[in-house]
């Protein structure tokens, strides 16, 4: 599925919750009258993650929100966040698991050491995420390529 751009509605969920632009200075805040920001970390010494923090950090200023880049070395962001979550947000990429979805079991399965939004879960915090656990699972015990396909496309449109 597709979510179309629009600005409008963005402002007008956030304005739902108590956020809106209330000194008229571009940028939103919080019922408290604090400016939302966040901190976008990545590591130093990559270029393409550090032109796509960019990008990131310049995009969001659109819609209200101020981004602040944090480009760190490479164990300390992994520390953060494999260890003391303490971060807002962070640009990393997933690779090298070959062309087969179940090679990103540890990524994808709620219970998997990498698995990136709720992490350290012992059961699935949502429905959604039992369902990409069940599918994940149920690809590991048939080789049929269609039913295969037809499950990862599942937990693909779950996803997006």
């Amino acid at each position: 599925m597709r979510y179309p751009h629009d600005m409008d509605k963005a402002r007008a969920m956030l304005a739902e919750i108590g956020i809106k632009d209330r000194d008229a200075d571009g940028f939103l805040e919080d019922s408290d009258g604090n400016t939302v920001e966040f901190s976008l970390n990545t590591n130093t010494g990559n270029d393409t993650r550090g032109k796509i923090a960019l990008m990131i950090q310049e995009g969001p200023q659109t819609a209200w929100l101020q981004g602040h880049l944090s480009a760190i070395e490479f164990n300390a962001l992994i520390d953060k966040a494999d260890n003391s979550f303490d971060y807002d947000c962070i640009l990393l990429n997933l690779g090298g698991s070959g062309a087969d979805p179940s090679n990103s079991l540890n990524n994808m399965k709620s219970s998997g050491f990498d698995h990136v939004w709720f992490p350290r879960q012992k059961t699935p915090s949502t429905d959604w995420e039992a369902r990409i656990d069940f599918l994940m699972e149920a690809n590991l015990k048939t080789l049929d390529f269609a039913e295969r396909k037809k499950s990862y496309d599942e937990v693909q449109a779950i996803l997006s």
